[in-house]
């Protein structure tokens, strides 16, 4: 009988020790995972209010260097973010028109293009240079092309650092192009 007993004390003693095992291991795995998320995802340093009134702020004018006819300046709203009607080409959405007076949520709009007055586009060399950059958005952020491109807007020129805009963008919900990813700040 005390040998039945002693070998039931041991089973449970290596079961319960297995299990804290098992705990230890998915802790730590849980807290890795925790601290890469951290270090991977963009920092969202302004809340959506102040971000909205700084990029309101911003005095943008319509930009023709893209080839296409003149791109009409963002007119920035809480609900989104839109041309005011001024960017002529409409495309049938899932079967339906978009109507001129539909505006888009910033999550459904993306920045690809940054540009200097000249023209040039925005390099990581210039990330901390002084000068005056034009942001281009699009909606939808799929769109590859002009073909694709629904609704179409530029916020500036201005010399206000491009990382503050694309912060602000950012925490209103915008997507940035792969190309860009490098100005959006990390944690």
């Amino acid at each position: 009988m005390s040998c039945s007993a002693l070998r039931s004390v041991q089973n449970s003693l290596a079961i319960a020790s297995l299990a804290f095992l098992l705990a230890g291991c998915g802790a730590k795995t849980d807290r890795v995972s925790y601290d890469d998320i951290r270090k991977t995802q963009s920092a969202v340093l302004l809340p959506k209010d102040i971000a909205l009134m700084y990029l309101q702020k911003v005095k943008s004018q319509g930009s023709s260097r893209t080839g296409e006819s003149v791109i009409p300046p963002c007119q920035l709203t809480e609900t989104g973010v839109w041309s005011g009607g001024q960017y002529r080409k409409r495309t049938l959405t899932l079967g339906s028109a978009l109507s001129p007076m539909d505006i888009p949520d910033y999550t459904r709009w993306i920045l690809y293009r940054v540009i200097d007055r000249s023209g040039d586009a925005f390099s990581q060399a210039d990330i901390d240079q002084p000068n005056t950059w034009s942001y281009f958005l699009r909606f939808p952020r799929t769109a590859k092309s002009v073909l694709g491109t629904i609704d179409h807007c530029v916020i500036g020129p201005t010399s206000e650092p491009p990382r503050k805009v694309v912060e602000a963008l950012v925490s209103l919900g915008a997507d940035v192009a792969g190309e860009l990813a490098y100005i959006v700040p990390k944690r």
